[in-house]
């Protein structure tokens, strides 16, 4: 497909981006029976729980990598026992209290000591060689950090006016 906007009503921009989106969102009678195998299989309550907590486990694992390139040790048990809060407390806030704003801040709060101790990796244990290898990471991280902080804050914030 070409976006050549001539007279052509093919290529006309609503014409295409409604093409692209057709092309994009349909599936075939093939796709169709694949996936509806898998509807029933997993609810969307269940798959939100699973799905960040999968997110927050590539984070630990993200660290735990940085931590192997650069020879470092990091011990497994603080991380076990997060993950297994972060499992709870999600779990809790998803099933059976669910509150959007307060799983927001669990993940938050939650990412950024793991994000906090990959930077402190980076930057304090490692040696210049590998920390100017990491430098982009650290740089994502700091943002990542900080944009979950300020989402956290305005959580507490929304809900220190919510009434019981």
């Amino acid at each position: 497909m070409y976006t050549n906007f001539g007279d052509n009503l093919e290529t006309h921009p609503a014409q295409v981006s409604r093409n692209i989106f057709s092309v994009c969102g349909s599936y075939s009678p093939i796709d169709r029976a694949y996936i509806g195998q898998f509807h029933t299989d997993i609810s969307p309550i269940l798959s939100t729980v699973l799905a960040n907590t999968l997110i927050y486990i590539g984070a630990i694992l993200l660290l735990f990598g940085v931590a192997e390139f650069m020879g470092l040790k990091v011990r497994l048990l603080p991380y076990i026992i997060s993950t297994g809060i972060f499992i709870s407390l999600y779990s809790f806030y998803t099933l059976y209290n669910p509150n959007t704003q307060v799983r927001l801040m669990v993940f938050t709060l939650m990412t950024i000591p793991v994000f906090a101790h990959t930077i402190y990796l980076i930057v304090v244990k490692a040696e210049p060689v590998y920390s100017r290898c990491a430098e982009h990471v650290v740089i994502a991280h700091i943002f990542f950090d900080s944009h979950s902080w300020d989402k956290s804050v305005h959580c507490i914030k929304s809900l220190s006016s919510y009434r019981i």
